[in-house]
């Protein structure tokens, strides 16, 4: 099995076969073919529809439509005649489907032959206005198929249209059996298909892919193609013969942004001149973020045939996902990659590598080890919430853990090592939005834009803004206010239909019996938040005496607690009316003159440090730093409607929020 670890270093990965044994050449499915249409301007009427094997815009199912803005060109000749390179009695004339019927452009009339004579009709799609000889139709399919292009409608306004849409060549020829089209006779015209589609079908189980920047391309493939209409045996395609060189597509992706498939399901189409595709070429190049995933060579030559379907399914594995550093907080996207989070980091703390804490019979935790249950969640728990699965893998003989993130919000998810009812670590998976950060110009930290575990940043969101609280030198995130001053409601498995009770509490000497209980909020009755002498270590929890990030630092990789804040009063405004939850909270203002509202801090309030209610939410911000200010306090921005102190000694058993700093 690929170690993890490979992944990061590798530029280009060959996936496992591409699966050609089981490829098939499907027909493209008509839909029934529109009613006639009667051209204004003229006295020709049509019947556009598709003809077996025929597709514009298609569906899963390969089923076939017509879209706004498509266009064809037309030409006719006088019947049993010769399609001329010029002057055809219809020259290369526009039609554009529009508000559910075919248009002229302003200006332009179709008629038939004025000696009552009949025609020959020709068309293709999509209409180019170069298209001047209807025996050479140059045509290039787009090199990027997953982009749009605008197109004009008749009688002004636009369209959006798929390039993978505008690389669809199809072509109609219509003699009505021999005899041609005569005054008053409805042209058929069904078009056909003439290029080759390839589709790539990716397989997620493993939660690999990241469906926001997930993208293929097809390669090694030639992209023009020259048109004759006046074939003998109907209209023929071939390979352009100069400027062909084979290159790389970017492939359409079926599934569109804001529809329920888009993060579950992974279609990719192209389509392409008919050609083939050589043994040992390798057709896909599989882009998953900073990752490419490279098919395995063809072990086979494969003609793509017009009108032809050549469908491919490759698995990603879970080597497609790059372990994460250790931390106790991870970002994740809305039904993003799946995180594989290492265990080390609670393998090296429970064996007494930091804070000389220790739990005993721990070594190596890997799949065999230990299952990984849910702690609390802040919204449903099931296929529809922020953790849709979680479970662990063992990769090169080390344990991670899987997960798969869904909506946004925030989760606690812990080990338990089999038989056992406490945990041994858990994690906060935080999915949103990436966040983005600004640099103070008196501090020089770099901030983030949001508490931590917030769903955004900056005003008017009351019950999105207020982020999680955390206890002093603990790793562990609780639930915080919902916006009105009242508990948010939260799920564990004990409530699966959600709960607004108070947090569970607990008395604890040491770290370690707070590892193992993280939803249990230690009060101040417990001897490590009472009466210890907290020093040295115990001090150093959350970095405040060494400078750097610990194992018990609750932000996200690549961020750390802050330091206590040196930052004066003056820099600190209100950020608008405190008469209502909409926006209490303070705006500091020493990014640059102007309020930065991507550093506004709500009033969140905190839980209580002997009971762990949640109080004054919407009235007082506080805010921890790393920094200890004695044996049983910590240093925190505290602020209220009236003043600001950016270094407030307060007890290290209150529950306050937290904005991380770059590391």
């Amino acid at each position: 099995m690929i170690n993890a670890k490979q992944i990061i270093r590798a530029a280009v990965l060959v996936m496992g076969a591409f699966a050609v044994a089981s490829c098939s050449k499907d027909g493209l499915v008509p839909d029934t073919p529109g009613g006639g249409t009667t051209v204004p301007g003229g006295e020709i009427i049509f019947d556009i529809g598709f003809a077996p094997l025929t597709r514009v815009a298609t569906g899963t199912d390969f089923t076939s439509n017509w879209e706004e803005g498509d266009a064809i060109g037309i030409f006719a000749c006088a019947s049993g005649t010769t399609l001329a390179q010029g002057g055809n009695y219809i020259h290369n004339v526009k039609l554009t489907y529009s508000g559910g019927s075919w248009k002229l452009d302003d200006g332009v009339e179709l008629w038939h032959l004025p000696s009552g004579g009949k025609l020959d009709f020709y068309a293709y799609h999509p209409y180019d206005a170069a298209a001047t000889d209807p025996t050479a139709i140059a045509f290039n399919v787009a090199a990027d198929q997953n982009a749009a292009t605008t197109v004009a409608l008749p009688g002004g306004g636009s369209a959006e249209r798929p390039n993978y849409n505008l690389s669809d060549l199809l072509t109609a020829r219509s003699d009505n059996g021999g005899s041609g089209w005569g005054k008053g006779q409805t042209v058929s015209l069904q078009f056909s298909h003439a290029l080759a589609m390839v589709e790539v079908s990716l397989d997620n189980e493993s939660g690999g892919i990241d469906p926001n920047v997930i993208s293929v391309k097809l390669q090694n493939v030639k992209p023009g193609a020259t048109l004759n209409l006046g074939g003998t045996t109907g209209p023929q395609v071939e390979l352009a013969a100069a400027d062909n060189e084979p290159t790389a597509i970017k492939m359409y992706r079926v599934e569109q942004e804001g529809t329920p498939e888009y993060r579950t399901t992974f279609t990719f189409r192209a389509l392409v001149p008919a050609q083939e595709l050589k043994q040992d070429s390798r057709p896909a190049l599989i882009s998953n973020g900073e990752q490419l995933l490279q098919s395995s060579a063809l072990t086979g030559d494969i003609m793509l045939q017009a009108a032809q379907a050549e469908q491919f399914t490759q698995i990603i594995p879970i080597s497609a996902i790059s372990a994460q550093p250790e931390a106790n907080s991870y970002m994740a996207r809305p039904y993003g990659q799946a995180l594989l989070i290492p265990v080390s980091q609670a393998n090296r703390v429970l064996n007494g590598e930091d804070l000389g804490a220790s739990i005993a019979g721990l070594n190596t935790v890997t799949t065999g080890d230990y299952t990984v249950e849910l702690v609390w969640a802040d919204t449903p728990i099931g296929d529809g919430g922020v953790v849709t699965a979680a479970g662990p893998v063992e990769i090169d003989g080390e344990g991670y853990l899987l997960v798969k993130p869904g909506i946004e919000g925030n989760a606690v998810i812990g080990i338990k090592l089999n038989g056992e009812l406490d945990y041994r670590w858990s994690w906060h998976i935080w999915v949103t939005e990436p966040v983005t950060s600004a640099t103070d110009t008196e501090t020089g930290l770099t901030w983030m834009d949001r508490n931590l575990g917030a769903a955004v940043a900056g005003l008017y969101d009351p019950d999105g803004r207020n982020g999680l609280f955390y206890q002093w030198g603990r790793k562990d995130a609780f639930p915080a206010g919902d916006g009105t001053g009242n508990n948010q409601t939260y799920y564990t498995p004990d409530h699966p239909s959600g709960t607004t009770d108070n947090l569970p509490t607990g008395t604890y000497t040491e770290l370690p019996g707070m590892v193992q209980n993280p939803l249990n909020f230690a009060t101040n009755n417990s001897t490590y938040y009472g009466s210890v002498n907290q020093s040295g270590d115990q001090n150093n929890s959350w970095g405040g005496v060494s400078g750097g990030k610990t194992a018990y630092d609750p932000c996200p990789p690549g961020w750390k607690m802050p330091p206590i804040l040196v930052s004066g009063t003056n820099s600190w405004g209100n950020s608008g009316d405190w008469g209502s939850f909409t926006d209490k909270g303070r705006v500091f203002n020493g990014v640059n003159s102007t309020a930065d509202l991507n550093h506004y801090y709500p009033a969140s309030g905190f839980r209580n440090l002997s009971s762990g209610f949640l109080q004054v939410q919407g009235t007082y911000g506080r805010y921890w730093s790393t920094t200890a200010q004695s044996a049983t306090y910590g240093y925190a921005l505290y602020f209220n409607s009236g003043s600001v102190n950016p270094a407030n000694a307060n007890n290290r058993a209150y529950g306050f929020s937290v904005r991380c700093v770059a590391e």
